[in-house]
């Protein structure tokens, strides 16, 4: 199975294990799927397709505080589910201009969010 179907598969099971928030897990993830190749394999730098894509969480952290803390566990979820290079990941909104409040770490506690 390549890793974009696996990839895939994750977001349909996040997405049935939607939290009360009104961004589900799978609306966020779908959003950065095109940084996938940064964070997960070896290209050098984040396609613009990816910078693009980061813009739509950050709109959707300004949200409520439940849709903050349900984008962190979806993506705390991620990381420990595939081999998401974390030194990259935190790359990402530096490399896109993009600013995000919440931290890009598997280690977070998002219901200090």
């Amino acid at each position: 199975m390549t890793m974009r179907w696996a990839f895939a598969l994750v977001i349909m099971a996040l997405v049935v294990g939607r939290a009360t928030a009104a961004i589900g897990c799978g609306d966020a993830v779908s959003k950065v799927l095109p940084c996938q190749s940064f964070m997960l394999s070896g290209a050098a730098a984040p396609s613009p397709s990816c910078c693009s894509a980061v813009q739509s969480p950050e709109k959707m952290e300004r949200a409520s505080t439940d849709d903050r803390q349900a984008i962190c566990k979806c993506f705390k979820g991620l990381y420990r589910l595939f081999p998401v290079n974390i030194d990259k990941a935190k790359l990402v909104p530096q490399l896109c201009n993009v600013t995000i409040s919440i931290a890009v770490t598997p280690n977070i506690d998002c219901d200090r969010i």
